[in-house]
């Protein structure tokens, strides 16, 4: 008996000169789309020390394109709820980044996915450490980042993603594991899409490292369309006079089964949480300004008296949310983006004109921004995202030249804001978490003594009534 004859023997399968042991090696080879050689090899070992998805990989035999699960969403509006957050990053940005994730898969499908800040909701996000409550514990820091549970039954556990919370996430950067990518792949799994053996697919299970400028491959688009239709424009009749009253009271324990939903509604943000956070803030025909988180909006007049809750999509139709920003025109006109996609409307709330944002004179590079304000100084438009921010001239409908620039260094506020609006006493006020500042008059400086918090000056949480607050202005 030679040594090769009886190390097959003694190792069994284990062996690594074993036909099943071969095998193995062959089908990872095949599916981690690396030279299959049977044998591990430099470029094996390198796959097999990559942090990965803790979901198995495909098993339907398909080799080098996607994979779907089997089970789908039943309904085309989705709700998620991050439930905590990880350290390092500010949470703002890491609603965004799964804001943005599930964008990606929102604008090649049908789906409509919004976030939601209590109650009940569809997926659950959340940072766990090891065993946490299903049957896949984690392995601390390295080897699986995340996993999520395909829809299923559309019940309990369905669709709910978790973030290994001993792992460094990161955005922006190299370093640690890219919270971006590792999202944007977790959510795929979320909406019943499995591994991908193409190497340049997000569902490609192995992590690729930090990319600044996320998209989806032609594969992902595939196969997302493969379980959904493809996007098509929404109509929604607008009743005139229509006021969102129902408040979700439904919640459940992240594990237990979630209740049979017979007509899902959207949960009403509480506007006095200090989790909330506006996504868009602006002045509209009539002179009232208008708060808009998800799908609700509330109207506060120039008293500072504050209306609603109600839907907006029912007043402005063709328009997606959550929004990502909105502004009065010099036409008078209200211009709403999410995305790539802006709609343009007049005062009676007719649609004049809607496209994507380079029709309207925006670099591709806006897409997903923060906010957009005019700037009474100058007559100027300013649009945000990040830590940089254009100026764009309303007349020519075009950027000015030599820009983005650094927004810390112009205007010494801090960058990733949520919303900005020029008022109605012509000073513009910057939105970012719970608190918002206001600029000197003519100059980009933050007045003395902001931030202060947008609940109890602008909602009024800390008063009773709906008066006027304690100062002319906010």
């Amino acid at each position: 008996m030679d040594l090769e004859e009886d190390n097959d023997k003694v190792g069994g399968a284990l062996s690594p000169n074993s036909v099943e042991f071969r095998a193995s090696i062959r089908k990872l080879q095949r599916f981690g789309n690396i030279p299959v050689t049977g044998k591990i090899d430099a470029a094996t070992m390198k796959l097999i020390n990559t942090d990965r998805c803790g979901l198995k990989d495909s098993t339907n035999g398909v080799i080098g394109r996607f994979s779907l699960q089997g089970t789908t969403w039943k309904k085309r509006d989705l709700t998620y709820r991050i439930l905590n957050y990880t350290r390092g990053i500010p949470r703002y940005t890491q609603r965004r980044i799964f804001r943005n994730a599930f964008h990606l898969w929102q604008s090649s499908s049908d789906l409509r996915i919004r976030e939601v800040y209590s109650g009940n909701a569809d997926i659950l996000i959340s940072f766990v450490r090891q065993v946490h409550g299903d049957p896949y514990p984690f392995d601390r820091a390295g080897g699986t980042l995340a996993h999520a549970f395909y829809p299923h039954s559309n019940k309990g556990l369905s669709g709910d993603a978790h973030f290994d919370d001993d792992e460094t996430f990161t955005t922006g950067t190299s370093d640690g594991i890219n919270l971006d990518w590792v999202a944007v792949h977790e959510f795929g799994h979320s909406l019943g899409l499995e591994h991908s053996g193409v190497q340049e697919s997000i569902m490609y299970p192995w992590y690729k490292g930090y990319i600044p400028d996320i998209k989806l491959s032609n594969d992902d688009i595939q196969g997302i369309q493969a379980l959904y239709p493809k996007p098509t424009e929404r109509k929604v009749q607008t009743p005139a006079t229509a006021k969102a009253t129902t408040k979700a009271t439904t919640t459940r324990p992240r594990v237990t089964p979630r209740p049979d939903v017979v007509t899902p509604r959207p949960t009403v943000p509480d506007i006095c949480s200090s989790t909330i956070r506006y996504d868009t803030v602006f002045v509209g025909p009539g002179k009232w300004t208008y708060f808009v988180v998800g799908d609700s909006f509330w109207l506060v007049d120039r008293a500072l008296r504050r209306y609603g809750p109600w839907t907006i999509t029912k007043f402005y139709k063709h328009i997606k949310t959550p929004l990502d920003a909105a502004y009065l025109n010099k036409l008078g006109n209200v211009v709403f983006f999410k995305g790539s996609e802006f709609w343009e409307y007049d005062s009676a709330r007719k649609l004049k004109g809607s496209g994507q944002i380079r029709q309207y004179g925006l670099p591709s590079t806006l897409e997903n921004m923060d906010a957009v304000f005019t700037w009474a100084k100058n007559g100027k438009t300013y649009f945000f995202k990040d830590k940089e921010y254009w100026r764009y001239n309303d007349n020519s409908r075009r950027t000015d030249p030599g820009y983005p620039k650094n927004i810390r260094k112009a205007w010494r506020f801090p960058d990733y804001i949520n919303a900005a609006v020029k008022w109605l006493n012509n000073r513009t006020y910057v939105f970012r978490g719970r608190q918002y500042l206001k600029l000197q008059k003519g100059k980009a400086r933050v007045e003395r003594y902001y931030p202060k918090v947008i609940a109890d000056k602008w909602m009024k949480c800390n008063s009773k009534g709906r008066g006027i607050l304690d100062s002319d202005d906010p």
